[in-house]
């Protein structure tokens, strides 16, 4: 026999369950309308952005985005992680005296980063995107290596399933947003690739091309 026991949420969204994300896009709905910016969601991740040929002008409105983003989480009984809060320049020169400007949010200093994690993907200003293949790589390097040790315990068969499950992903995840990154880093994933394939079928397949 199971029990269920119901509890009264005074504030928050609950989590685990099927209906919490539409509950969560239902508490967060007004967000957009109360940050009249560049605004883009996923879940509880809030990105905020802005475009502009003055470096100045843009960190000054990202800081006014940012002011009225952590008031509509103070009002919303919700708290800010300040130590999370990122600021990426995307398009200025290293050279330019703006870079040094520090966006500074209740007596805490915002953090300016070359590059981010955003939903598994590593974007940097450059958009270049060499540290998320860097990255990938050596996560699907380490899968391979095991596969490796362990090809003369496995079945044949299982070496495929194991390169689509727990290899290719690895190598294919958002590869639409980092798809034209350089020729070198390109060649890494097919190298990866040829490998992987060689050690679970004996062949070599069509490799990525990017």
């Amino acid at each position: 026999m199971s029990v269920q026991v119901g509890l009264h949420v005074n504030r928050g969204c609950p989590q685990g369950s099927a209906l919490g994300p539409l509950l969560w896009n239902i508490f967060q709905n007004d967000l957009s309308h109360f940050i009249t910016t560049n605004l883009s969601t996923y879940a509880d991740d809030h990105q905020i952005y802005h475009t502009g040929r003055d470096q100045s002008s843009v960190m000054l409105k990202l800081k006014e985005s940012a002011l009225q983003a952590t008031e509509w989480y103070d009002s919303n009984l919700l708290a800010g992680n300040l130590k999370k809060y990122k600021v990426m320049n995307i398009g200025y020169g290293q050279n330019d005296d703006n870079t040094i400007q520090v966006i500074r949010l209740n007596n805490h200093d915002i953090n300016t980063t070359s590059s981010l994690k955003l939903l598994g993907v590593i974007i940097d200003s450059n958009l270049n995107f060499s540290e998320h293949i860097n990255t990938i790589c050596k996560k699907a390097s380490q899968k391979i290596g095991v596969l490796t040790r362990l090809r003369n315990l496995i079945p044949e068969n299982a070496k495929l399933v194991l390169f689509k499950t727990a290899i290719l992903p690895y190598l294919t995840y958002c590869h639409l947003v980092w798809h034209f990154c350089k020729a070198s880093d390109s060649r890494k994933i097919e190298r990866l690739q040829e490998g992987a394939c060689v050690l679970s079928l004996g062949i070599i397949l069509a490799t990525l091309s990017f």
